[in-house]
């Protein structure tokens, strides 16, 4: 590759950026993606190119003409702009016999030859022939503002109802003790006990019906129920025109006043 003395570039490092790429080997991760976006920010990178040179006033200067620079195939067909973090790295690959001249490009002016319009580019390639990272066309464009990101939808997850039936499992131990336990409340009348699922979480519901809907008494009917329940979730509810539709279902009641022994 050129010689940065010979073409007076600047030395170029991007010791951070390099470092990046070095863990990214190791396999990626949201944030090593984030990190190797905000050293690309701020990198000088260097770019292969064509161009000429004459001279003006004693200096050498590029000549008026557009820059071409030097464009990488890869197997699947897909064409990448290369890029090097450093010069020790431009020579672990050859672009033909002749070396490419070398210009320092910040990430802004890829953003720009990609958004071309006739630009077939997918991306850029980070130091080719030895870390071949590759940074996709759209990911230059969004850290350069020239594309934003994806909206991610507002709208919340649509919720999971709750399915109310008899028991898989019935607990027997608990229906006893809650049955023995109304037959000592006389305000209770009947009391109807339900699985509920909601997605795989799975828990009770006993749906109390009584004269007075005290809320110690249902505190008292869910305790007892909790005590067998095998670190299973009990809920107590009052029963009402809305817990008949959709809990109740016309179902047996595991305790009913009028038929207590």
């Amino acid at each position: 590759m050129a010689d940065p003395k010979e073409k007076n570039i600047p030395p170029v490092e991007n010791p951070e950026l390099e470092k990046i790429i070095a863990s990214l080997k190791d396999g990626s991760t949201p944030e090593k993606q984030q990190a190797l976006s905000s050293a690309l920010k701020n990198a000088h990178l260097l770019s292969p190119c064509a161009f000429d040179i004459e001279e003006k006033e004693g200096k050498a200067v590029m000549k008026e003409q557009k820059i071409k620079f030097y464009m990488l195939n890869t197997n699947d067909g897909k064409t990448f702009f290369p890029a090097f973090t450093s010069f020790p790295k431009t020579d672990k690959i050859k672009f033909g016999e002749e070396k490419p001249k070398l210009v320092v490009n910040r990430l802004q002016l890829f953003a720009q030859m990609l958004s071309a319009k006739d630009q077939k580019a997918a991306g850029i390639i980070l130091n080719p022939g030895s870390d071949n990272i590759v940074v996709p066309k759209n990911m230059v464009l969004m850290l350069e503002g020239k594309i934003k990101p994806a909206a991610q939808s507002q709208r919340p997850a649509p919720a999971v109802r709750p399915v109310y039936s008899e028991p898989r499992v019935y607990p027997t131990k608990m229906a006893n003790a809650v049955y023995e336990l109304c037959g000592k409340k006389p305000s209770v009348d009947r009391v109807w006990l339900k699985q509920k699922l909601v997605g795989p979480e799975l828990s009770f519901i006993l749906v109390v019906a009584a004269d007075q809907q005290e809320q110690k008494l249902l505190d008292e009917i869910q305790a007892c129920a909790v005590s067998y329940a095998k670190d299973v979730p009990v809920e107590a509810v009052w029963y009402s025109d809305e817990a008949e539709k959709a809990i109740v279902q016309g179902g047996i009641a595991l305790y009913d006043r009028n038929l207590a022994i």
